[in-house]
C-alpha cells in the first residue's frame, strides 16, 4: 500500500524547493533538526503509533553505531554524485557506489 502523500511532500507552500532533495527543509537557521509541520511519518490523527518512541531510538542506535564503526568514502575515480531521482511509482535515488572503512 503505498500512502498518497504527493499533496503534502511536493506543495511549494510548505517546501522552498519542494521538487528537488533538500535537508535543509528539516534544518533551523543554526542546522538544528525541527520538526516540520508539513510533512509527520509518525503520530499524525488520532491512531498514532504506539512504538513510535521505540522505533525512533532503535534508528538512532542503528545508525550512530554505523557512524561510529565505519568510515564513508566514494570510490576511487568517483569525484561526485547525482542528486537526482528515478521516477516510477515511487522515487528514488539512483544507484551509487560507496566505500566503508572499519575504523
Amino acid at each position: 500500500m503505498l500512502p498518497n502523500s504527493h499533496s503534502v511532500l511536493y506543495d511549494p507552500e510548505y517546501w522552498e524547493t519542494p521538487w528537488k532533495f533538500n535537508p535543509a527543509h528539516f534544518l533551523d537557521s543554526e542546522g538544528n533538526f525541527v520538526n516540520n509541520e508539513a510533512y509527520l511519518p509518525f503520530s499524525t490523527g488520532r491512531r498514532a503509533c504506539v512504538g513510535e518512541s521505540l522505533a525512533r531510538v532503535e534508528l538512532f542506535i542503528f545508525f550512530a553505531n554505523l557512524l561510529h564503526s565505519f568510515k564513508y568514502q566514494l570510490p576511487p575515480g568517483v569525484k561526485d554524485i547525482s542528486f537526482g531521482e528515478i521516477t516510477g511509482t515511487t522515487r528514488q535515488p539512483f544507484p551509487y557506489n560507496l566505500c566503508a572503512f572499519p575504523r
